[in-house]
């Protein structure tokens, strides 16, 4: 006797860790382990020495969110790396505290403008695509009823497809049953 498993075929379930997006908590690993592997000795000195990590976390994991939505590229692991890179590089090259926050701040606010751009445009060809297919769909009722009518009238006037009609209608039997004569009804008329 064959089972169902027999018969099935092998399916590989296995899915790209490229498009697979990674969830908060992985994605918090990630920017930590990330920003603990780029740390550097900082004098007691800089400034940089009296910031912990995980203050540091919730800049980056701002600014990777605005990456990953204005890119829409689909590979969240990439853009997770990327964001930590902007931040790890602002973070080591900045005089400041005050200059770290402001540099951070502008990035996070260029990506929310690119991911806003990306958002209209999106609109935007949506609601061209609407257009089109309004259009579209307004020109073919168009083109079907006016199919429709000149069908349905070639019916009524019996015309053939060469043009000529099968019958000549009497127009003068027409007339009469379309606009009664005042003589027929018996009535007289009115000059």
């Amino acid at each position: 006797m064959v089972t169902n498993t027999q018969l099935a075929p092998e399916v590989n379930l296995t899915i790209d860790p490229a498009i697979r997006k990674p969830t908060p908590y992985q994605l918090q690993q990630i920017v930590y382990q990330n920003l603990v592997q780029h740390k550097q000795a900082f004098t007691g000195v800089c400034w940089q020495s009296s910031v912990a990590i995980t203050d540091r976390m919730g800049k980056t994991l701002n600014l990777i969110t605005n990456i990953s939505l204005a890119m829409n590229e689909g590979d969240h692991l990439k853009e997770a790396k990327w964001g930590c890179n902007l931040e790890i590089e602002a973070f080591h090259k900045s005089p400041t505290k005050e200059a770290y926050n402001v540099e951070m701040e502008q990035k996070i606010l260029e990506f929310f403008k690119l991911r806003e751009g990306s958002e209209d445009r999106g609109n935007e060809d949506r609601r061209r695509e609407d257009q089109h297919h309004i259009y579209t769909e307004y020109k073919k009722a168009r083109e079907d009823t006016f199919k429709f009518v000149q069908d349905n009238l070639a019916l009524a006037l019996n015309f053939k497809p060469d043009g000529s009609t099968e019958k000549e209608l009497d127009t003068g039997a027409t007339a009469d049953l379309a606009m009664p004569s005042s003589r027929a009804s018996g009535s007289p008329s009115v000059p």
